[in-house]
């Protein structure tokens, strides 16, 4: 939103190139009015949409493990609960058929084209490589050599004990908790980083929580998703997201730590918080 599109776009190299890509995981919280001023600066008659869905249970729990990264946070469990509660909101990161309307009311329906991102991970497709070969139509051996950079998951242990470091830095700022979890990275397999991670499995216990309810809640809204936009890899199930059987998606949450074990958590995080200066 803060960036200048015509100015960029006027630096672009001329080029014979007819496809210009854009990416951005915030795209989808951008203004209807500055969308349209995108459209029109890039091309008014054709712009193609792309929009990654996964399955919210999923990426609810990822998208908690990218802000642990980033901010202080609460708990996965409080999340959650937050999460749900405006779940049907317009603006929710839930509603994805919200996101998609606002998209289309933009750039026209025959414009969007969803990728359902846990179809592809079961055939074992990179979802970069299915944009580039099945959307863009550029076969890969052209692009150049594979990046084997990849934006991994936390462990549960260490996703939480990066979430309690961040929780308490009480001058925390985005440039701050970055940098935090830059050493936090480096520091992992560290003795200060195992001895942290022991005392925490010890004292909070963590235990798998199902969480497929989550997905059940929206099959209605991904039927409609289904029947009024195209899905690129579409599978022969009638959901967006077929919901999985028993209690789908394992989370690990952690136990509330009694007051005794408070100070020996407390201490070896502290421990760790010096290390990673």
């Amino acid at each position: 939103p803060g960036l200048d599109v015509a100015r960029a776009l006027a630096l672009l190299p001329r080029t014979s190139a007819h496809t210009l890509v854009l990416s951005s995981e915030i795209l989808i919280d951008v203004a209807p009015d500055r969308l349209a001023q995108l459209r029109d600066l890039v091309s008014p008659e054709h712009v193609d949409v792309v929009v990654y869905l996964r399955r919210r249970s999923a990426y609810l729990h990822s998208l908690w493990q990218e802000r642990c990264k980033r901010e202080p946070i609460a708990g996965f469990e409080t999340y959650l609960l937050r999460q749900l509660q405006y779940s049907h909101s317009p603006n929710s990161r839930l509603s994805y058929k919200a996101q998609l309307d606002r998209l289309a009311d933009v750039f026209g329906a025959a414009a969007i084209q969803v990728v359902n991102y846990d179809t592809a991970r079961h055939e074992g497709r990179d979802i970069a490589e299915l944009f580039v070969e099945d959307i863009v139509g550029v076969p890969l051996r052209a692009t150049g050599p594979k990046s084997n950079a990849a934006n991994e998951s936390l462990s549960p242990e260490s996703a939480e004990l990066l979430r309690l470091l961040q929780t308490d830095d009480a001058g925390a700022t985005y440039d701050r908790a970055g940098a935090l979890y830059r050493s936090f990275e480096r520091a992992q397999g560290s003795r200060e980083f195992e001895r942290a991670r022991r005392t925490l499995h010890e004292l909070r216990d963590p235990s798998p929580v199902g969480i497929g309810f989550v997905d059940r809640l929206f099959t209605g809204e991904d039927r409609e998703i289904v029947e009024n936009y195209r899905i690129v890899n579409s599978s022969d199930q009638p959901d967006l997201f077929d919901p999985e059987p028993g209690p789908g998606r394992r989370v690990q949450l952690f136990q509330p730590i009694g007051p005794e074990g408070a100070p020996q958590l407390a201490k070896a995080i502290e421990q760790l918080r010096r290390a990673l200066r």
